[in-house]
C-alpha cells in the first residue's frame, strides 16, 4: 500500500510493435533495434514470475497492380526474448528468399527480396515465426537447413540485486530449456498474392533443403498459386500443413496449380520419446503418438511423385512402470508404444500419388494411424462466370479431354496408386460426383 492506495500493476508481459508500408519500402537501417523483450517479477518470496514476450509485425505492402512492389529491407536487428518462451516474429515482403545472395533470382526493376539466412530463425529469441511473400514467391533455396530450436533467457544470479526496470538481456544469459520444458516453435510460411496474379510464382522447398523443429513443433506452409516440396520437414510429434488457397483475385481454372512432392521429399510428424530426467535414475518421460500432416489443396491437384513419403508412425521406449508386488512398490522396465497419428488429403480436382505413407503403431499395444482421402469441388471458388481461355472442367464441353500439366520443364511421370501403411482407419470420400 502506499498513502491507502494500492500500487499499480507490474508491467511485466511486452507489447507489440507494427510498422506497415504502402507503395513504399520498409526499411530498417543498420545499427536500428526493435526490441519486444518479455520482463520478469522477483516477489519478496524470491519466487520469479516470468513474463511474456511480444510480437514485431513489419509489412511491405502494395495492394496497386502495375507498380513496383514494396520491399522490406531489413539491417536492423529484431528481438523478441522471454524467461519461458519467446515471442511472435511476422515479416512480409514482395519477395522472400531463405538462403544466400548466390541463390537470389534475378529481377528487373527496384524490388528488393528479403534474403532470410538459415541462422536468422535461430536469433532473437523467437518461437513464433510467419513469413509472407506478397508478389514474387517464397524459396527456401537447395540444401539450406533451418532448425528451430527454441532459444530462451535464464536470470543470472545478480539479478536479485538489479533494479526495478533493468532490461531483461543486462540480467540474464541465452540458455535453452531442457526439452521436457521447452514450448513447441511453429513457423508459417506462405505466399499471398494480393495485387496481381502470378501463376508462374510460388512457393518451394528446394532439393536437400530441411525444416526441423523440436518435439510437437508445427510448420505450415500456404499458397494462392502451388507449393514444390522436394526436401524434408520434420516435427516430431508435431504438425505439418500444406495449404494452397484461393486466390484473393477472381482467377479461373490453372492446370499445372496444385501441391507437388517430389521424389526427394520427406514429412515426417512421427512419434517421439520425451525424456524426463528422475532424481531416482529411472527411465520416466512420454512415449508421444504420431502427429499430423495435412495437405489441403482448395485449387488444382495433389501430386506425389514415386519416392516421396508422409510418416506419421508412433514410436516406442524403454520406461520403469510403477508396479506392486506383494505390498512393495518396485519398478519393471517395459516397453511403451503409441499410436499412429494421421494424415489427410483433401483437393479441389484431383489426387494423383505414388508417395509412400505410413502411419503404423510403435508397437502391438497401441493403434495405427487414420487416412482421410476428401474430394470437394466446392473448395475452390469457382467465379460465377467461367473466365474464356480457363475454364474449369466442369464448365468444359462433354468428353473433352483435361490434361494434368507440369510446369517444370521435365514432366515426373506419375500414377495413381497409394500406399497405406498399417492405417486402421480409412475414410474416402467426395462432396460431388466426379
Amino acid at each position: 500500500m502506499q498513502q491507502g492506495r494500492g500500487l499499480s500493476p507490474i508491467a511485466i508481459d511486452a507489447g507489440s510493435v507494427s510498422l506497415r508500408s504502402e507503395q513504399r519500402d520498409l526499411v530498417l537501417e543498420a545499427g536500428s533495434r526493435i526490441v519486444a523483450d518479455g520482463g520478469a517479477w522477483r516477489k519478496a518470496n524470491s519466487h520469479v514470475q516470468a513474463g511474456q514476450a511480444g510480437s514485431i509485425d513489419l509489412r511491405a505492402q502494395t495492394h496497386l497492380a502495375g507498380v513496383t512492389p514494396a520491399s522490406l529491407v531489413l539491417n536492423g536487428s529484431l528481438q523478441a526474448w522471454g524467461l519461458a518462451q519467446g515471442g511472435k516474429l511476422h515479416l512480409e515482403s514482395n519477395e522472400v528468399v531463405i538462403g544466400s545472395a548466390s541463390d537470389l533470382p534475378p529481377r528487373a526493376g527496384t524490388a528488393k527480396p528479403l534474403l532470410l539466412a538459415s541462422g536468422f530463425f535461430q536469433q532473437g529469441g523467437f518461437a513464433d515465426f510467419d513469413i509472407v511473400a506478397n508478389r514474387y514467391g517464397l524459396k527456401l533455396a537447395d540444401h539450406v537447413q533451418i532448425d528451430l530450436q527454441p532459444r530462451n533467457r535464464q536470470l543470472l544470479a545478480s539479478s536479485g540485486a538489479a533494479a526495478s526496470g533493468s532490461k531483461l538481456v543486462d540480467v540474464s544469459r541465452e540458455f535453452s530449456l531442457p526439452e521436457y520444458l521447452r514450448q513447441p516453435v511453429s513457423l508459417n510460411l506462405s505466399y499471398a498474392e494480393i495485387a496481381e496474379h502470378s501463376p508462374g510464382e510460388h512457393l518451394s522447398i528446394g532439393s536437400g533443403a530441411a525444416i526441423r523443429t523440436g518435439i510437437g513443433g508445427s510448420v505450415t506452409l500456404n499458397s494462392s498459386t502451388s507449393i514444390f516440396l522436394n526436401g524434408t520437414i520434420d516435427t516430431p510429434a508435431g504438425r505439418i500443413a500444406l495449404n494452397i488457397v484461393n486466390p484473393p483475385l477472381i482467377t479461373g481454372f490453372n492446370d499445372a496449380q496444385g501441391i507437388w512432392l517430389g521424389s526427394e521429399s520427406r514429412l515426417s510428424a512421427s512419434g517421439a520419446y520425451l525424456h524426463q530426467p528422475s532424481a531416482a535414475g529411472l527411465l520416466a518421460g512420454q512415449v508421444l503418438a504420431g502427429g499430423s500432416v495435412a495437405l489441403a489443396a482448395n485449387r488444382g491437384y495433389i501430386v506425389g511423385k514415386a519416392g516421396s513419403q508422409i510418416d506419421v508412425s508412433g514410436s516406442a521406449a524403454l520406461l520403469n512402470i510403477a508396479q506392486l508386488r506383494n505390498g512393495r512398490l518396485t519398478y519393471a522396465r517395459q516397453s511403451i508404444a503409441s499410436a499412429g497419428g494421421s494424415i489427410e488429403l483433401i483437393a479441389g480436382e484431383g489426387i494423383l500419388a505414388d508417395t509412400a505413407l505410413h502411419a503404423a503403431s510403435g508397437g502391438a499395444s497401441a493403434a495405427g494411424g487414420s487416412l482421410a482421402v476428401t474430394l470437394d469441388r466446392g473448395l475452390r471458388g469457382k467465379p460465377e462466370i467461367p473466365i474464356a481461355g480457363s475454364l474449369f472442367p466442369d464448365d468444359r464441353k462433354p468428353n473433352q479431354p483435361i490434361g494434368l500439366k507440369s510446369p517444370r520443364p521435365t514432366p515426373p511421370t506419375f500414377r495413381p496408386v497409394w500406399r497405406p501403411a498399417a492405417l486402421s482407419i480409412r475414410r474416402y470420400t467426395a462432396a460431388e460426383p466426379y
